[in-house]
């Protein structure tokens, strides 16, 4: 089936996901210390904010993340499609793979 909320929260964990989502979905995903890891199976359009302390950020589709000014981190916000999904991932110290 299809997923319409998502919010997951870990302070010393990896987290792993492969969803489908809904036309409106919200993700929320953050880590103090673990990888993310989001697979999206289907339409991947929607709003997204993704954002690491220190570590990688990695995606299969949109736009490159850019290099923090004054931190090792990275940040990446795009649209994707016209959707009314908003995807949210966070870590402090840990990387985020997104991809579909």
């Amino acid at each position: 089936g299809q997923v319409g909320r998502l919010r997951t929260q870990s302070t010393s964990g990896d987290v792993s996901a492969r969803v489908e989502l809904t036309a409106d979905a919200r993700v929320e995903i953050e880590t103090v210390s673990g990888e993310i890891e989001l697979s999206l199976k289907g339409d991947r359009s929607g709003d997204y904010e993704l954002s690491t302390f220190s570590g990688d950020l990695d995606n299969c589709f949109g736009p490159t993340a850019e290099r923090r000014r004054y931190s090792p981190g990275r940040d990446l916000k795009f649209r994707e499609g016209d959707s009314q999904r908003d995807i949210r991932i966070s870590t402090m110290s840990g990387s985020i793979t997104l991809c579909d």
